[in-house]
């Protein structure tokens, strides 16, 4: 890959008015130059799109109702001119302005696949770490435990997105998890994980904690496995509970460690 090869940044948004202009300042102020901002607004009425006007943001933007994100998802990826796509959702922000140096290196270097941390932050104030989601010891035989890499961190070549298929668009909110388990099982994506916060993400969001979607996305993580012929029974699901309580808790212990000293 060429060292000026472009990436292609798709945004899905859906009345995100109060946090969209800090989403597309961290795509405006990547040191990488040879970035294309796709926004996917699935007809915001809160002033989403009015935030960016001609004059501030100069990328894509593609208007209209979708049956879903994942469906929004697709439709950037679609239109998208990159060699590598990456997703950073309407609320979401990058670590810092090298972090598309960092990815785009690996990729020069012949991944076709590069993962890196996601830290959650309070959606109001992002004023401190209240969970961090890590890729540190994540393996692809962990999906049969429903142990998913952080998907916001994600980043993959766009010839691999048209070689395996695009998102699932019947799925409601385990999609991701479906498509990940997908290339990394059936397509054998050639990876690299970068063991370090890319992507700070406010908390809530379609995966929100409810009973509901605990429902849903076991359902959905369940149907992933047996679409692709991933043996497993549903007991098993309940282990991808480990390490979200795991990244709850470190950032805890953190905070209560410096307050003793």
């Amino acid at each position: 890959m060429h060292e000026t090869a472009w990436i292609s940044i798709i945004t899905p948004t859906l009345n995100c008015e109060k946090t969209i202009l800090a989403c597309v300042n961290a795509v405006k102020n990547q040191e990488y130059k040879f970035v294309e901002h796709i926004i996917v607004d699935g007809n915001s009425t809160d002033g989403t799109i009015q935030k960016l006007s001609a004059d501030y943001f100069n990328g894509i933007i593609i208007r209209g109702s979708d049956t879903g994100i994942y469906a929004a998802i697709n439709k950037g990826i679609l239109q998208a001119k990159g060699q590598v796509i990456g997703i950073l959702h309407g609320d979401d922000y990058y670590a810092n302005n090298q972090v598309l140096n960092q990815v785009m290196a690996l990729f020069q270097r012949g991944k076709e696949a590069v993962l890196g941390d996601v830290w959650y932050v309070p959606h109001q104030t992002g004023d401190k770490i209240i969970r961090k989601y890590s890729t540190k010891f994540w393996v692809p035989n962990h999906f049969k435990w429903g142990i998913q890499p952080p998907h916001p961190g994600f980043f993959l070549l766009k010839k691999k997105y048209l070689e395996i298929g695009l998102y699932k668009e019947h799925y409601e909110i385990a999609g991701d998890f479906e498509f990940l388990l997908r290339g990394f099982i059936k397509g054998n994506w050639q990876f690299y994980l970068l063991n370090r916060p890319l992507i700070f993400m406010r908390s809530g969001g379609k995966s929100k904690f409810s009973l509901k979607n605990l429902r849903v996305i076991n359902q959905e993580c369940l149907l992933a496995c047996q679409e692709n012929n991933v043996k497993i029974f549903p007991g098993q699901l309940l282990w991808r509970y480990l390490p979200k309580l795991l990244g709850v808790l470190l950032p805890v212990l953190g905070y209560f460690r410096r307050f003793l000293l």
